[in-house]
């Protein structure tokens, strides 16, 4: 016979999973603005130096990256609390 922790050990491993795999696309997710921004920037420099653009204007800080900074980290420490089973989520 199981006792009732064991028997939730199925569902704590599947959010152990989801936490893991929303935090990885974060990580994908930020890399690739990360590349796009890069690139962008190159292409700006490009035309500047070609004289198709004049303006030297910055581009904004990414609200879209600072969210998903945010969303990392808390997904880190769900992570950490579920399986240490301690910490601001436990």
């Amino acid at each position: 016979m199981t006792s009732t922790l064991d028997g939730n050990q199925p569902v704590r491993r599947f959010s152990i999973a989801l936490v893991l795999l929303g935090t990885g696309m974060l990580v994908f997710g930020i890399g690739y603005h990360l590349v796009f921004m890069r690139g962008l920037r190159q292409e700006r420099q490009q035309l500047k130096k070609e004289g198709l653009i004049h303006a030297e204007s910055k581009f904004p800080v990414s609200l879209t990256l600072l969210t998903a900074i945010v969303l990392l980290v808390i997904g880190l420490l769900a992570f950490v609390s579920m399986v240490f089973k301690s910490g601001p989520f436990f």
